[in-house]
């Protein structure tokens, strides 16, 4: 009966904007959040109802006209780095068994302000439009929480 009602509304919302609409399905367009989600796989946004917290599967949008799936790796107040292939938070290493492979990166510090968020894909080197390139992310261009099916 859930599963059936969540359909129909994401049908009848589905014209809608994410962030207009109470959910939202989408398809996945690329392999940035491998292996989690994968290109065309069909996710639901839907609003927030608590607090955004760490892991947090969202879709948000990091530039004018793009929508993608990404996952929350720093809250307000976090200090976000990447060294030796690892992610650090607050000087801590994260152990993180959905990320695809070691980062092929490096990235200094970043200091997340109030309302501003580290949003990642889980296939981080191949990721062109998560914060490692575009830096923290507004609270406002976080659209929703992700579901899947199956």
């Amino acid at each position: 009966m859930a599963i059936g009602l969540l359909v129909v509304l994401a049908v009848a919302s589905s014209a809608l904007p994410v962030g207009v609409a109470p959910i939202k399905p989408i398809s996945v367009a690329d392999n940035s959040m491998t292996p989690t989600f994968t290109r065309g796989m069909l996710v639901v946004a839907h609003w927030f109802t608590r607090p955004i917290q760490h892991d947090d599967l969202v879709v948000y949008t990091p530039r004018e006209g793009v929508v993608i799936p990404g996952r929350v790796v720093g809250l307000p107040g976090d200090t976000v780095q990447v060294t030796e292939g690892a992610l650090l938070v607050n000087g801590d290493k994260r152990t993180e068994p959905y990320v695809r492979d070691p980062m092929n990166f490096e990235m200094i510090p970043v200091y997340l302000g109030d309302n501003q968020y580290f949003i990642l894909g889980d296939n981080r080197n191949q990721s062109s439009e998560d914060s490692h390139v575009h830096g923290p992310i507004a609270g406002s261009q976080v659209l929703g929480e992700l579901w899947t099916f199956g």
